[in-house]
């Protein structure tokens, strides 16, 4: 219903959903640190490991990770950036995007790892073995930090409400831009109906959705989100990569930028597109397949990890059959190589 009337409705919707969480961070943040084992959380989140460094998993998850958070190989900035006056300071919006991306990951580690060594003082066990994260953190860790907010069960009702009600509006924000970036790329190349594209396929979302409320509901969110939140996006980042910096050009593309843009990009832009980020990912993502095979992920069943990674092998075979499909627009093909192959 809101994405209807296309991307004003979502910012509209936005402005109001966005600020809720910040405000509840802070909140829950201030309340953590007074916490007695406080200090204990704080030190296990800030404390670096460096022999987890050796861990290629560990690299996956940080790779998958930030690409979620900042919605990167997913196709919605590619989506959301064609909406864009060309004129737009990219470099400074980007450095903005990320900053206050990473400030927030800050003050949500700050919120959630003060409690969590609380948490584990009071039970006399170490802080990773308090809970083992996930969907954990959202439905045992933050319930116990509001329990602790002062104000009595009046207050603490009012703002366990206002977060649940947070989580929510955050999930429907997120199908905003997925479902966006999908109907927008089919509506360039298919001119497809964009109400009716938007019933259809919330619909068959929500047909697919039904699995993860049964009861092995959770378990199978685990095992999609491990092998969509990580393999899918580091394939992802690998073929956006190949394709901007050698098909399209990464030199071209920096010089649009730095045209466009108040804060300029230097040449390093170029070698890292080009080399760095594909080879850097596709070692993460070879080393991760090793490793998985060797040991299956979560003590999963076999054939639980199959399906899981049968749906990540399909994403990229039905992107290259509706990427084959003949486009509803005569020029569709033409505009595509004009764009990508034409000189400066």
């Amino acid at each position: 219903m809101i994405l209807r009337k296309g991307t004003e409705s979502v910012g509209k919707t936005v402005m109001w959903t966005v600020p809720l969480p910040i405000v509840l961070l802070v909140l829950l943040g201030i309340r953590g640190i007074t916490l007695p084992g406080a200090a204990t959380g704080l030190n296990f989140l800030f404390e670096p490991n460096f022999a987890k460094l050796a861990d290629p998993r560990v690299w996956a998850n940080a790779f998958g990770q930030i690409f979620f958070s900042l919605s990167v190989a997913f196709g919605i900035m590619i989506a959301y950036g064609s909406y864009n006056d060309k004129k737009n300071d990219v470099a400074n919006n980007a450095i903005i995007t990320a900053l206050g991306n990473s400030a927030t990951s800050f003050l949500a580690g700050i919120a959630v790892f003060s409690v969590l060594g609380y948490m584990a003082q009071q039970m006399s066990v170490p802080v990773d073995e308090v809970v083992s994260g996930g969907i954990g953190l959202a439905f045992v860790v933050y319930p116990q930090a509001i329990s602790l907010i002062p104000g009595g069960i009046i207050v603490q009702s009012i703002i366990g409400l206002a977060f649940f009600v947070m989580l929510l509006t955050l999930g429907i924000d997120s199908a905003f831009s997925l479902v966006e970036a999908i109907e927008a790329a089919a509506g360039d190349k298919f001119k497809v109906n964009k109400k009716a594209f938007l019933i259809g396929f919330s619909i068959l979302g929500f047909i697919f959705g039904l699995l993860f409320a049964t009861q092995g509901g959770l378990y199978w969110l685990d095992i999609i989100d491990h092998f969509m939140g990580t393999y899918a996006l580091l394939v992802v980042g690998i073929l956006e990569s190949v394709i901007i910096g050698w098909l399209f050009g990464a030199d071209k593309l920096r010089k649009y930028i730095n045209s466009v843009s108040e804060i300029k990009i230097g040449k390093w832009f170029d070698i890292s597109l080009k080399y760095i980020i594909p080879i850097v990912l596709i070692f993460i993502l070879g080393l991760n397949i090793l490793d998985e095979i060797k040991n299956p992920y979560g003590g999963y069943p076999s054939w639980a990890l199959t399906i899981g990674f049968l749906v990540f092998i399909a994403i990229p075979i039905i992107g290259f059959i509706f990427a084959k499909l003949p486009s509803r627009d005569e020029k569709y093909n033409e505009k595509v190589t004009k764009i990508t192959f034409e000189e400066e």
